[in-house]
């Protein structure tokens, strides 16, 4: 058993008169070390591409750090991609109380204080501005901090006793996130995400401090912001968004997480027809498809569903690398998080079963028009040309074949 402890400090709002203030400019045009920017096509390849130090860097009195991916393109701005983040916190004995940017594009919302248009106020160590659902570009950023009284704004929690009162939240809320038994269905350390379901539903968690792992239990709490990312379905007409993707966003204002973590827990995935999956109710849940065909007509497999194409596809790397799936063939089982891929519906492998005769008597049943053809142990090869199969023994229509 793991447990992550954190200290969280609860604040309050004071006055700031008498304070000696001072100003830092980050002037993004200018990369202060000369980092490489990634370009676009990296970024496209990598989403994690950025040139931003994980430690981010510092002017006068602030230092400025960033969420994974967000980078300074040099003679131009920082670029801020879909819900990144950046964060100003003031040094030892400060806050800062004014941030007043330039930005050639502005999505920026604050987890405390007020944001009017350019010119945020308000009165913290740090502060976080995220961009949700959108790129923000920063051309200069003038930070002003006044001396620290002690008594600094903090963020306003809203308990959430489990994922689906967490859900129910608007976009950007601040929350103290109860976890009852919640596990963990997936884990893709790239991107820094994991899917996390409880009796009541599943979330994506995002830009999380600490290392979850695949069937890990959760008991106890954290705190999170409540993001989304919207789903804009080609097929239906409109310009609105058809749904949404919610996700739990760590919070910069808590230093770590206070929960018990149980590895190896049993995982129980519900049980879906691929029907089932054309809305957004599944997102990040672990789901099961029995006796699904998926096709290839390209480089990615798909499960059709009237005029739709779910991505099928080994997101997390879970199955062995030389797994092939076998298409245009009734599959017992597919396993995996229902998902949006960004581009369309998805789900993301975990586990897949292929139809399977366990014996050769088993086999011997089978009509004697099947054409299927079958390996002693009972793995279904599908309807090939068993002149191009490996020399041994094979199963087709109830009989054995010999190949030499």
């Amino acid at each position: 058993m793991r447990i992550f402890t954190s200290l969280f400090a609860v604040l309050a709002l004071a006055a700031t008169a008498g304070a000696t203030s001072s100003e830092s400019t980050f002037d993004f045009k200018n990369n202060p070390e000369g980092w490489p920017s990634a370009t676009a096509m990296e970024r496209f390849d990598d989403e994690t591409a950025g040139n931003v130090p994980q430690a981010g860097y510092t002017v006068g009195d602030v230092t400025m750090t960033a969420s994974t991916g967000t980078y300074i393109q040099t003679d131009r701005y920082l670029l801020v991609d879909f819900d990144g983040t950046v964060t100003f916190t003031a040094g030892q004995g400060r806050k800062v109380t004014k941030v007043v940017f330039e930005s050639t594009r502005m999505n920026f919302t604050a987890d405390l204080g007020s944001l009017d248009g350019l010119t945020w106020k308000g009165s913290a160590v740090a502060v976080t501005f995220t961009s949700p659902n959108a790129r923000t570009q920063v051309v200069t950023a003038v930070v002003t901090t006044d001396e620290s009284d002690g008594s600094e704004q903090t963020v306003d929690y809203v308990e959430c006793e489990n994922i689906a009162a967490f859900k129910a939240l608007a976009v950007g809320t601040p929350a103290r996130l109860t976890l009852s038994n919640a596990q963990v269905n997936a884990v893709d350390d790239i991107m820094g995400v994991a899917y996390v379901e409880d009796a009541t539903g599943a979330v994506e968690f995002s830009d999380l401090d600490v290392q979850l792992n695949r069937n890990d239990l959760l008991n106890g709490y954290i705190y999170v912001k409540r993001g989304q990312v919207l789903i804009y379905d080609e097929s239906v007409e409109g310009e609105d968004p058809d749904g949404e993707r919610v996700q739990a966003v760590s919070d910069a204002q808590t230093s770590g997480e206070t929960f018990t973590v149980t590895p190896d827990a049993t995982l129980t995935p519900t049980v879906l027809t691929p029907a089932d999956l054309l809305s957004d109710t599944h997102f990040s849940e672990l789901v099961k498809l029995e006796n699904v065909t998926l096709t290839k007509p390209g480089r990615f497999y798909f499960i059709t569903v009237g005029d739709k194409n779910i991505q099928v596809k080994d997101q997390f790397f879970y199955l062995p690398y030389d797994f092939e799936i076998p298409v245009d063939e009734e599959l017992a089982s597919i396993t995996g998080v229902f998902t949006w891929s960004g581009a369309r519906y998805a789900v993301y492998l975990t586990d897949v079963q292929i139809e399977k005769v366990t014996a050769v008597e088993d086999v011997k049943t089978a009509r004697a028009t099947d054409d299927r053809v079958f390996t002693l142990t009972g793995v279904c090869l599908g309807r090939v040309d068993v002149n191009q199969l490996p020399a041994g023994i094979y199963v087709r229509g109830g009989q054995k074949l010999l190949v030499r």
